[in-house]
């Protein structure tokens, strides 16, 4: 794992604790700047585990989740195939941008970056200038969706920075998470 951070500082922490979500929010907060973890196939209830679906609202830094693809059985590969980038905007995303593409650049990683709308119906729709668009170039889009135009080509111009090819998708859906999970 240390070849992704390019000769960052990585520390790895087993910590026993009897309530594991505060152990990790207690970590978290000791000055590191991703949280990295595993987690297991989701099941019925939860979207990937108690634990991680607290985490993943509660941790004041970038979160990556490692799990395996659905019905993998197999160890997983020393190369992880896929990284999926939740997008937002914010300055943790733009942490798990730069880490996603340094995983891209140094194992061959394919860089995939998300973005949610959860609220769609939250503005009227507006023209916006478009090339390729129908109607002489000019496309309708939503607040949220200029939105997530400008969150996905904001990362795509980082991604270039790496030197990083990577794709974009935008899921609309009234959870976050799922769509994460669905994406993933």
């Amino acid at each position: 794992i240390e070849v992704v951070f390019e000769g960052r500082e990585v520390e790895i922490r087993r910590v026993a604790h009897d309530d594991p979500l505060q152990a990790i929010l207690d970590e978290s907060r000791l000055g590191y700047q991703v949280i990295g973890l595993g987690a297991a196939e989701p099941g019925s209830g939860p979207l990937l585990s108690p634990v991680v679906d607290d985490l993943m609202s509660e941790t004041p830094v970038p979160l990556v989740i490692v799990r395996r693809a659905p019905g993998q059985r197999s160890a997983t590969p020393s190369a992880f195939a896929r990284a999926l980038v939740p997008v937002t905007g914010s300055p943790s995303s733009r942490t798990a941008q730069e880490l996603a593409f340094s995983l891209s650049r140094n194992l061959g990683t394919d860089a995939v970056l998300l973005h949610v709308v959860n609220r769609p119906e939250s503005a009227a729709p507006v023209a916006t200038r478009t090339r390729g668009a129908s109607r002489g170039g000019v496309a309708m889009e939503t607040g949220p969706s200029r939105t997530a135009t400008a969150v996905l080509d904001e990362a795509q111009t980082l991604a270039r920075r790496f030197e990083v090819e990577a794709s974009t998708l935008t899921r609309v859906g009234p959870s976050t998470g799922e769509e994460i999970v669905q994406a993933a």
